[in-house]
């Protein structure tokens, strides 16, 4: 983080609404989201998906707005079972773990896409593509904290 030492940083949590079932969630990094113009430095993230009908695997992406893919992240190392709800958490330094726990107490961390110099620019987003997401299976919970110029 030495390029960003002479900065101003102020925290933010950063909570979109829950998407309908079915549905992927996106944030867009805002320029208008602090004082003053300028990147987010992605601290974490976390959420929750339940389950339905399924098996499903999420993927935190990054990419600069248009589609086109900067950074990836599967969200564990295995497809989380049909019926069960898992909190997902990708952060600075984590090593990707299997899902531990059952039902609706499942858990997993992995490591942000792109580690610890998760410096995102105005425009660029924050977004899962979730394999095997069906209508029975639904994001909940989704938090990002992030450090902004400010």
């Amino acid at each position: 983080m030495d390029h960003l030492a002479s900065a101003i940083m102020t925290r933010s949590l950063v909570t979109p609404s829950n998407p309908a079932a079915d549905t992927e969630w996106e944030v867009t990094v805002s320029a208008e989201e602090f004082d003053t113009p300028g990147a987010w430095l992605l601290k974490c993230v976390t959420a929750s998906l339940a389950a339905g009908s399924t098996n499903v695997q999420p993927v935190l992406i990054i990419d600069d707005g248009a589609g086109h893919v900067i950074a990836e992240s599967v969200g564990a190392t295995a497809a989380q079972s049909s019926g069960t709800t898992c909190t997902y958490c990708w952060s600075e330094n984590f090593v990707q773990s299997g899902l531990q726990g059952s039902a609706a107490d499942v858990h997993s961390q992995s490591p942000l896409p792109m580690g610890t110099e998760c410096l995102l620019q105005p425009g660029w987003r924050i977004l899962t593509h979730t394999i095997g997401l069906n209508s029975t299976s639904a994001w909940t919970k989704i938090v990002l904290y992030v450090l902004g110029n400010g």
